[in-house]
């Protein structure tokens, strides 16, 4: 059974389906015996009882194929379903049945080439004659892919009583209001949406030995200035954390407040302005300094990490995939003007926002990612993807912004003697 999904309900479902349909093709296949005519009904079971094997050689190479290309991130799920029927019956058609009217030695001996081939596949797993290239990124670029949704607050989060108290604990998977404890002085606020998810463990450390308590409060999608997700699906389960960040900040009232999130999902934020002005003048930006002013309000500082871009591909499976054909890898290096088109009009208008804030602070952290004049997606040196999948950095890839964010961190808490 092809596993397309790992909720327990698709697997049952999956199950019955394929059991319903066993039983209701024996059931047509003994009408099918019988002397009369066939219903419409009864001839379109029996045809696709009839091409049922065929289905079950075709879709699981076609599905272990498309995870290879990567297929599935740009293609429907419904396209590949039309493919795999589509070929399993032209396999039945041009392949399986005639070769039941072959004779036995005919039949054997196709059966043996094919059998043949297969072993000689096996033998070479990257294809017919080619060399396996053993580079240590290879498997680890894999392993950052399949990591990319095992969160770290998946097993250590500390539910914290106080935070439960203001938000009920989510029903939305991914989404946590986590406390840690710290030998440092000060407190600290991380929120955010799928971005401050995969940086927490970055900013942890670049706070290691500062923090006494650090509240952590983040979901996917959702934004911290929260009128901005009116209108986003119910799935995300938005309406939960709404007006409960000021909340937050008013219980806790932290030194330190550090936002991480994408913009660029957000129709307000997607749209490029012409000049400064247009962009003071933005309705976006005017709500955006109403929330920063809010904030302000409860903490000594708030810090900004800038929104990293997303990609149109999974670099660290593509990665994985071209040093194993020992491909230059640096082609897939982003080009800085898409760059600029997709994270600018949002950074830029969080920037605006914060021009009567003076407790506000702008982390630009593109440098830390650009060499060559591209936006690296992977380590010179290690080969390691900086991103676990098309829209969120991977561990190596937080540890680029760290001396940018300690730096800023520490001359904060220097300035609060903290």
């Amino acid at each position: 059974m092809p596993k397309l999904c790992d909720n327990d309900f698709y697997q049952s479902f999956v199950r019955l389906i394929s059991t319903s349909l066993g039983g209701f093709a024996i059931f047509l296949g003994a009408q099918s015996s019988s002397y009369g005519s066939f219903s419409m009904t009864t001839k379109i079971g029996i045809y696709l009882g009839d091409i049922s094997y065929s289905v079950y050689l075709v879709h699981w190479p076609l599905i272990i194929l498309a995870k290879y290309l990567m297929i599935f991130e740009t293609t429907p799920l419904w396209h590949i379903l039309i493919l795999i029927f589509g070929i399993s019956i032209a396999q039945y058609h041009l392949f399986e049945k005639p070769l039941l009217h072959q004779s036995s030695k005919m039949t054997f001996a196709v059966c043996g080439i094919i059998y043949g081939l297969l072993i000689l596949t096996l033998c070479q797993p990257q294809s017919f004659g080619y060399v396996r290239v053993t580079h240590p990124a290879v498997a680890a670029n894999q392993q950052i892919a399949a990591q990319c949704n095992q969160l770290e607050m998946n097993k250590d989060c500390n539910w914290d009583e106080e935070m439960l108290e203001i938000a009920p604990k989510p029903k939305k998977s991914a989404a946590y209001f986590c406390s840690y404890n710290g030998t440092g002085k000060a407190t600290v606020f991380f929120t955010g949406n799928s971005f401050a998810l995969r940086q927490l463990a970055g900013v942890k450390k670049a706070l290691e030995g500062k923090y006494k308590t650090l509240y952590f409060a983040a979901r996917p999608a959702c934004l911290t200035f929260e009128t901005f997700n009116q209108g986003y699906e119910k799935y995300w389960q938005c309406d939960e954390i709404f007006n409960k960040t000021v909340k937050f900040l008013e219980k806790f009232k932290p030194d330190l407040m550090i936002i991480s999130q994408k913009l660029s999902g957000n129709d307000a934020f997607k749209k490029p302005l012409n000049s400064t002005e247009a962009y003071l003048q933005d309705d976006a930006t005017i709500e955006v300094s109403r929330y920063f002013q809010m904030f302000s309000l409860f903490t000594k500082k708030i810090f900004f990490i800038e929104p990293h871009p997303t990609c149109s591909f999974n670099p660290a499976l593509t990665l994985a995939k071209e040093i194993a054909q020992e491909k230059d890898i640096t082609n897939h290096n982003l080009d800085l003007k898409n760059i600029r088109n997709q994270v600018d009009p949002g950074w830029l208008k969080i920037k605006a926002g914060m021009k009567d804030c003076p407790k506000c602070v702008a982390l630009d952290v593109r440098d830390d990612y650009v060499e060559n004049g591209k936006y690296a997606v992977s380590d010179r040196i290690s080969k390691l993807s900086l991103f676990c999948d098309n829209n969120h950095l991977s561990p190596p890839g937080v540890e680029r912004m760290l001396p940018t964010l300690k730096k800023a961190f520490n001359q904060a808490l220097k300035e609060l003697n903290l």
